[in-house]
This record gives structure tokens, sequence and C-alpha cells, in this order.
């Protein structure tokens, strides 16, 4: 009854170690996924802050205005503001659809994203904004950003790029001179 006991106990041992092994990998598996979910809510918050941040800009009187008025209204450092606001808008943006490539956004968070970046993209100005910029991203955010200009062009009645009418300062033409009359 020795033998056959002490037989057993090796084949025991090895069953119980394959079971810690088991429980040892599943508690691993939880923490990935915990970790998973703490940075997609990391990222979130982040992306919140800067949103926040961004959009204090329009509570300003000076961007309020720029933003109201036609891009051949605008004077240099209300080009310049605006300017700047988008480079801050296109780079949150192309965080965001990387965010999104990487699973941190699910399709559903993602589409009401595309939304937002919809309306902005609406007005001439940030579109001419991309335009003068659009070189400095990431080529599938790029090619992203070219597929939904030219959705909304063609479902809607702005006016297309190439019919906006660009300050231009000694002929040539520039986003952020004012215009001649100015």
């Amino acid at each position: 009854m020795c033998n056959k006991q002490q037989e057993k106990t090796p084949i025991r041992n090895i069953e119980i170690a394959h079971i810690i092994e088991i429980v040892a990998l599943l508690v691993v598996i939880y923490q990935f996924w915990e970790s998973n979910n703490m940075m997609r809510v990391q990222t979130r918050a982040a992306i919140s802050d800067n949103l926040l941040t961004v959009s204090m800009g329009f509570s300003d009187k000076d961007m309020s205005e720029a933003f109201s008025k036609p891009i051949h209204e605008l004077s240099s450092t209300q080009c310049n503001q605006l300017y700047g606001f988008s480079r801050g808008m296109f780079r949150t943006w192309e965080n965001e659809y990387y965010q999104y490539k990487e699973g941190f956004f699910d399709d559903e968070e993602y589409e009401g994203t595309l939304k937002s970046w919809e309306q902005l993209l609406h007005w001439d100005k940030f579109r001419l904004f991309w335009n003068n910029q659009k070189n400095a991203y990431a080529k599938n955010f790029h090619d992203e950003m070219e597929i939904m200009i030219k959705k909304i062009e063609e479902k809607s009645s702005i006016k297309k790029l190439d019919n906006i009418k660009l300050p231009s300062k000694n002929n040539e033409i520039s986003l952020c001179h004012p215009s001649p009359d100015k």
C-alpha cells in the first residue's frame, strides 16, 4: 500500500502544479484585461481634457469673432489664432483615429467622434486649414480625412475648396495674410 501511495504522489504533485499554472495564467490574463480597461479610461480622459482645453478658445471674444467671419475678412492675428486652433484639433483627431485603430474606442464611440469632426469640417476655414497642413499627418489619418471632406462636399451645399477665395498678399495665395483691403 505504501508503494502505491508513493507512485500516486508524484502524479498528484504534477496535477497540482498544472492547476497552479492555470490559475496563475488566469490571474495574469485578468490583470492584462484590467490594465487594458484602465488604459482605455486614461486615454479617453486625456482626449476629453485636451478637447476641453482646445474648446476654451471659443470663449475668447477674438476667437469667437474669428470663427464667425468669412476667411477673407480675417486679420492676420485672427487667421493665425484659427490656424493654431485647427492644428490642435487635427492633432487631437489624429490621436483619436489612432486610438480607435488600436482598439481603445469601439465603433459606436468612433462614429460619434466622426460626427463632431464632420460638423467642424462644414466650415470653409477648417477645410482650408486642413488643406494647408494635411501633409503633416500620418497617411492613414490623412486619407480618412480626405474621404470625409469629399463626402461632405458631395452631399451638402457647402463650397468645394476649389471655389473658396483665399486672402492674398502681393498676389501670393496665403492662408494667414489679411486681405488687401485690411
